[in-house]
C-alpha cells in the first residue's frame, strides 16, 4: 500500500499541469463573474475602488487553493461532491474573513475635547477648523457634495453579496464545464 504523500505527489505530478493551465482563463472567468455582483450588493460604505479591489484580491487569495491544492488532495472523480463542498465552503469563508479584517476595523480618533472616538472604517469625514484631529486613515478634502458615502459598511451585507459572488461563479462554472 502507497503512503499518503506519495499518493499526494503522483496526483499532483498528474494534474498540475492541467491545473496551472487551467488557472488563469478560470481566474479572469471567476474575476468577470464576481466583480460585477460585488459592485452592486456590497454596502454602500464602500468605494467603487474598494469594491473593484474586493473582485480581484479576494479570488486571488482563494482560486489558487481551490484550483490547484483541493483538486490533489480530493483527486477521486467519485469525490467531486466532497470536493465541490469543501471548496465552495472554504471559498466564501475565508473571502468574508479577508474582507473583514481588512475593511471592517473601526479606526481610533480625537474628539474636540481630547477624548477617544471610533471612526467607521470608510470615514470620509473632514475635520472641523479648532478640532484636533487624529486618525491612521486619509481624510478626503474634497467637497461633501462629491465625496463617497459617508454610510458605515455593513458586515452582514458585505459578507452576503460575497457569498452570492462565490455561488454565481460556481453555478456558472459547472454549466460551462458541463457544455463546454
Amino acid at each position: 500500500m502507497a503512503c499518503l504523500p506519495c499518493v499526494l505527489l503522483t496526483a499532483y505530478c498528474l494534474l498540475s499541469s492541467d491545473l496551472w493551465q487551467f488557472l488563469p482563463l478560470g481566474y479572469l472567468t471567476t474575476i468577470a463573474i464576481e466583480t460585477p455582483i460585488l459592485l452592486l450588493l456590497l454596502s454602500r460604505g464602500h468605494s467603487v475602488g474598494r469594491r473593484l479591489l474586493a473582485g480581484v484580491w479576494l479570488t486571488a487569495c482563494t482560486y489558487p487553493i481551490v484550483i490547484l491544492v483541493l483538486p490533489v488532495l480530493i483527486p477521486a472523480p467519485e469525490d467531486r461532491w466532497l470536493y465541490l463542498l469543501i471548496a465552495e465552503t472554504f471559498a466564501p469563508v475565508a473571502e468574508c474573513a479577508l474582507f473583514a479584517a481588512a475593511f471592517h476595523r473601526k479606526r481610533v480618533g480625537w474628539t474636540n475635547d481630547g477624548s477617544h472616538s471610533k471612526h467607521p472604517p470608510d470615514s470620509m469625514a473632514v475635520p472641523d477648523r479648532g478640532e484636533r484631529h487624529f486618525d491612521v486613515g486619509v481624510v478626503d478634502y474634497a467637497p461633501a457634495n462629491l465625496k463617497a458615502s459617508h454610510v458605515e459598511p455593513n458586515r452582514l451585507v458585505d459578507f452576503v453579496a460575497i457569498t452570492l459572488a462565490n455561488l454565481a461563479s460556481f453555478g456558472i462554472g459547472e454549466i460551462l464545464n458541463r457544455y463546454w
